[in-house]
C-alpha cells in the first residue's frame, strides 16, 4: 500500500541514519549480525538484512537471513518485509522486535506479502504446509493478522470467514462417500479415538472446518514434534495435508466470492503522533505555564 510522502516524513537518508543508530537496541549484536545494503538500480533504496550469528555461515547469501526488509527512497515512511524466518529463534519475538524497531525509527507503515509456510524436515529433506491458509481455516485470520497486519478486504469479510469455517463439513461436502472427508478422517482419527471407532464417518460430517483443520495440525505436531519428522515418508503426509488444506481453502474462496490475492498484501499502520514529540509538548507546557504566571 503506497503512501504520499509529505513534508512531515523524514527523507530516506535520515531514516537509514536513524535505523543504523537504533537497530542494535532491538537486535543485539551478541545474537544478530546486521547488514545495510544500498542499491541504486530499478527502485533505489536500502535493504536491511538481519542474520542469526550462530547460523549465518555466509552473509553474502540472503537465503540465510532471518529478516530481510526493504526501504525505498520513494516511500521512506514505509518498511517492507521481504522475508521473515525463525532461524532457530522465536518467530513472534522476531516480528515483535521488528515492529518495536519500526515504531522507534519513525516508520508509518510496515508492508509484506504473506506467503508464510511451516517447514517440516526429515534427514535433510523438507516439506511444508501453508501457514496462511491453515490459520485462516483454523482461526479465521492469518498469523500476521494477530500482530495487527490487515487489509480492507480482510476487514470487510472477517465475519463471513468466521461464519464459514464454523460450518460442519457435512453441510459443505454432503456426499457420504466424499474422498476429502475420508482423507481428513484417516489423519484425525489418529489423535481422536472417537472418530476412529465411527466407521460411518458421522462424527466427521458434523465436525466444523475449523475443528477438522485444527485436528489435522494437531496430528502433524504429534508425528513431527518440533517440526522434525521421523523419516521422508512422513514428509509425504505433510504434503498430503497441505493439499487437503488447499482444497478446503479454495472451497471457502469460491463460496465467499474471494480470491487468494485478497489475502496476500498486508499492512500494519502506526497511529500518527499528535502534538509533536514529548519533548516539544513539554516545552510548550513550560511556556504556557510561564505565561499564566506572568498574568497573575
Amino acid at each position: 500500500m503506497a503512501m504520499n510522502v509529505n513534508s512531515t516524513v523524514d527523507s530516506a537518508e535520515n531514516i537509514v541514519t536513524r535505523a543504523t543508530r537504533l537497530i542494535t537496541r532491538y537486535f543485539p549484536e551478541d545474537t544478530y549480525s546486521i547488514l545495510f545494503d544500498r542499491r541504486e538500480w530499478s527502485m533505489p533504496g536500502t535493504d536491511i538484512i538481519i542474520y542469526n550469528k550462530r547460523l549465518a555461515q555466509n552473509q553474502d547469501s540472503r537465503d540465510s537471513a532471518c529478516i530481510q526488509c526493504e526501504l525505498y527512497d520513494e516511500h521512506p515512511s514505509i518498511l517492507h518485509i521481504e522475508s521473515l524466518k525463525q532461524c532457530e529463534l522465536h518467530g513472534p519475538t522476531l516480528l515483535n522486535q521488528l515492529i518495536a524497531f519500526s515504531k522507534a525509527c519513525g516508520f508509518l507503515q510496515i508492508t509484506l506479502q504473506d506467503g508464510s509456510r511451516i517447514v517440516y524436515t526429515a534427514n535433510g529433506e523438507e516439506a511444508s504446509i501453508s501457514l496462511k491458509k491453515l490459520r485462516r481455516l483454523m482461526k479465521g485470520q492469518g498469523w500476521y493478522e494477530t500482530f495487527g497486519f490487515t487489509n480492507r478486504t480482510i476487514v470487510a469479510n472477517q465475519e463471513s470467514i468466521k461464519g464459514y469455517i464454523n460450518k460442519p463439513l457435512g453441510h459443505l461436502y454432503p456426499d457420504h462417500s466424499n474422498e476429502l472427508l475420508y482423507r481428513i478422517q484417516d489423519y484425525v482419527s489418529e489423535v481422536n479415538p472417537s472418530i476412529a471407532n465411527d466407521n460411518t464417518s458421522t462424527i466427521m460430517r458434523s465436525t466444523s472446518i475449523s475443528t477438522a483443520v485444527s485436528d489435522l495440525y494437531k496430528f502433524l505436531t504429534t508425528v513431527c514434534p518440533q517440526r522434525v519428522c521421523p523419516n521422508e515418508d512422513v514428509l509425504t503426509v505433510v504434503e498430503d495435508i497441505d493439499n487437503i488444506v488447499e482444497e478446503l481453502y479454495q472451497g471457502m474462496l469460491a463460496r465467499l466470492g474471494l480470491n487468494d490475492a485478497d489475502f496476500i498484501s498486508l499492512t500494519l499502520t502506526f497511529p500518527l503522533k499528535q502534538g509533536g514529540s514529548s519533548r516539544t509538548r513539554r516545552k510548550r507546557a513550560r511556556k504556557a505555564k510561564r505565561r499564566r504566571t506572568r498574568r497573575m
